[in-house]
């Protein structure tokens, strides 16, 4: 918790000896950039990034969790919950990331989010 960056289900893209998205994270911990959804490839519901987890009265023992992983000849997949980073949006009731890495050289990368049904619907960003 102390050091969160509120970037779970983020990635980096480095080929070619270079990282080819931002590298969140990569400025000092107390710069707001680094702190934001917006400098991680990871998602914004209605605008809004991961809070950042507090320390000294966390909301849950989690903020991201494993779902599923998966390794065999030509594919690599794995999935994460991070619904609880996004606690403090109103009505999201799912927010899912799935990878899988095909035949090493091809990604997919598939969101599953949704809110509940009493909520207006939603714009998710990544």
């Amino acid at each position: 918790y102390s050091h969160s960056y509120a970037s779970d289900g983020a990635f980096v893209w480095f080929a070619h000896g270079q990282t080819l998205t931002t590298g969140g994270g990569w400025r000092t911990f107390t710069s707001a950039y680094s702190k934001s959804a917006l400098s991680h490839n990871t998602l914004l519901v209605n605008g809004q990034g991961q809070a950042l987890a507090n320390p000294y009265q966390p909301v849950s023992p989690y903020v991201a969790r494993p779902l599923a992983i998966e390794q065999k000849p030509g594919l690599v997949y794995w999935a994460a919950d991070l619904s609880r980073g996004y606690d403090h949006v109103p009505g999201l009731a799912r927010a899912t990331r799935h990878v899988a890495f095909v035949d090493d050289r091809w990604f997919v990368l598939f969101d599953d989010l949704a809110v509940t049904d009493d909520t207006a619907p939603a714009t998710f960003h990544w």
